[in-house]
């Protein structure tokens, strides 16, 4: 029954499957996964992010500014997204990982133009005055509407029990959400983003 089950599916399907197999041994954990990731989805209308591109395939990336995977993983799939314009990037901010982590995220989302912050903060990933983290400098003054969207943010990573970061949210291909937490290869990132399926999902508030 399962062999004929999977002769029937397309094949792109197929590959998403196996992606995940490969990702999450065993089997068990892959459907809780893919549990995780829909009640995931269910919360994304809480989240504040950093839009970048207009594409049809959405995906969500949670960062925190000294996350040393969330700067691999950016700077890993910054060539696919060079390639595929239709991917949508929500860069969602989290402040927790180290003291002036908070300080950090608060400068990107209040500064003047947070795309171009976040961008040079991960461009000059370990080069910063405050030793090796994000290329930004904290700032004390964080207003409450950033506090609140910053705690909004980690409490999906904190209620879901997500261990690490970054953590990456989109809508298969295959008719499901999918999450992905930690880093992955080059080659990885592009396969599975291929997977990504186009129209509207997740929600969220995006900074101007």
């Amino acid at each position: 029954m399962i062999r004929r089950t999977i002769h029937h599916l397309p094949l792109r399907h197929l590959v998403f499957l196996l992606l995940l197999a490969m990702m999450l041994v065993p089997s068990t954990q892959a459907a809780d996964s893919r549990a995780t990731a829909v009640a995931i989805a269910s919360e994304l209308t809480t989240t504040t992010w950093i839009g970048q591109g207009d594409g049809q395939k959405i995906v969500y990336f949670f960062f925190d500014p000294n996350c040393p995977h969330c700067n691999e993983a950016y700077e890993r799939i910054k060539p696919i997204l060079a390639a595929d314009k239709d991917i949508q990037m929500r860069y969602v901010p989290m402040g927790v990982l180290l003291p002036s982590s908070a300080g950090k995220a608060a400068a990107i989302i209040q500064s003047a133009d947070p795309l171009a912050a976040y961008h040079r903060m991960e461009e000059g990933y370990g080069f910063s005055s405050q030793g090796d983290g994000g290329a930004i400098e904290p700032i004390k003054d964080i207003s409450p509407a950033t506090q609140k969207a910053l705690d909004a943010n980690y409490a999906i990573l904190k209620n879901n029990h997500i261990p690490g970061m970054p953590l990456i949210v989109f809508q298969g291909d295959d008719g499901k959400p999918f999450m992905l937490f930690g880093t992955k290869s080059a080659e990885f990132y592009r396969k599975l983003l291929a997977h990504v399926a186009p129209g509207p999902f997740g929600g969220g508030h995006p900074i101007p």
